[in-house]
């Protein structure tokens, strides 16, 4: 119920754990994660009024962290 006062859910997956040593692929970032999220909620701007950013992964703390700046 209280997911449905959302018009959009746009959900962002991340994946870092393994890819933090890794020298074949390479882990997700704030630095590439905050401009894609914004870009999407800029195009999404003029249909979604209520949109909802739902972040999947597995480094909760780093989800959390962009979390933070993204509200910034």
């Amino acid at each position: 119920a209280k997911l449905a006062k959302f018009d959009h859910k746009l959900c962002v997956h991340s994946c870092r754990g393994d890819f933090l040593h890794s020298y074949e692929q390479a882990p997700s970032t704030s630095s590439f994660t905050l401009p894609a999220i914004q870009f999407m909620l800029k195009q999404l701007d003029s249909t979604a009024k209520h949109p909802l950013v739902i972040m999947i992964g597995d480094d909760l703390d780093w989800q959390r962290e962009t979390a933070r700046q993204l509200k910034k």
